[in-house]
């Protein structure tokens, strides 16, 4: 008996001894994040035990902070969820994972899908955006072709009315220099033709002049053979 008790106040003392040591461990040292195993929900307790009271019903993939562990399979935890009031209690160990639970990871999975199917949405569109204004940019550039192409037949018609016009101007002036020409041989053949006519009238004014003295000299010798 005495052997019996002299042991079991050992087995206190050492207790004793290591629960005064936790308290001296900073908390940081002993915390670590878990998570709530991939079950329904679990229950948070006030003690380690299922006779204490249960505080809260605590849902798969809910965060905790773990604060100690014990050899009898439970840990005292803090609750993390950010949509409620953090509170410390007890939970069994078993049922406390350091991965992210799979529902949880298939919550980010949607979540992330729907960011990317989001994503998709506004490229697409973005794509239907530029494919709209590659569209109207083509319809313009077409236009363009057509008033340049028009505008480039408008040229080539005028450039060639143009040449068309200095072959005109070039013509019309040589033709107005042969008119002068024309004008001036006119006006030197009508000066050459008075000075001719001219010169026939003095001719004929000399020839006139000159029969005329004949004339009269013949008729003075009938005169005068007449009175002999």
């Amino acid at each position: 008996m005495l052997s019996y008790s002299f042991c079991n106040k050992k087995k206190l003392v050492v207790f004793f001894f290591l629960t005064l040591a936790l308290f001296y461990i900073p908390a940081s040292a002993l915390a670590s994040k878990a998570y709530i195993t991939d079950q329904f929900r679990i229950s948070l307790r006030r003690g380690p035990t299922i006779e204490n009271k249960i505080l809260r019903f605590l849902p798969s993939g809910s965060p905790v902070m773990i604060i100690q562990d014990t050899d009898q399979g439970w840990s005292e935890v803090r609750t993390l969820s950010p949509d409620q009031k953090q509170i410390e209690g007890w939970v069994l160990s078993r049922y406390l994972i350091h991965r992210q639970p799979f529902k949880n990871q298939t919550e980010a999975l949607k979540e992330k899908n729907k960011e990317l199917q989001l994503e998709l949405k506004k490229a697409g569109q973005t794509i239907s955006k530029n494919e709209k204004t590659i569209s109207d940019l083509s319809a313009k550039l077409k236009t363009a072709e057509e008033k340049f192409k028009e505008t480039k037949q408008k040229y080539n018609k005028l450039k060639h009315d143009s040449n068309n016009l200095f072959k005109l101007q070039e013509n019309f002036q040589n033709l107005k220099t042969e008119y002068e020409q024309t004008l001036t041989e006119k006006k030197q053949i009508k000066e050459k033709r008075y000075h001719q006519w001219m010169g026939v009238g003095a001719l004929i004014l000399i020839s006139g002049f000159i029969v005329g003295l004949i004339g009269g000299k013949k008729e003075k010798k009938i005169k005068r053979r007449g009175y002999l």
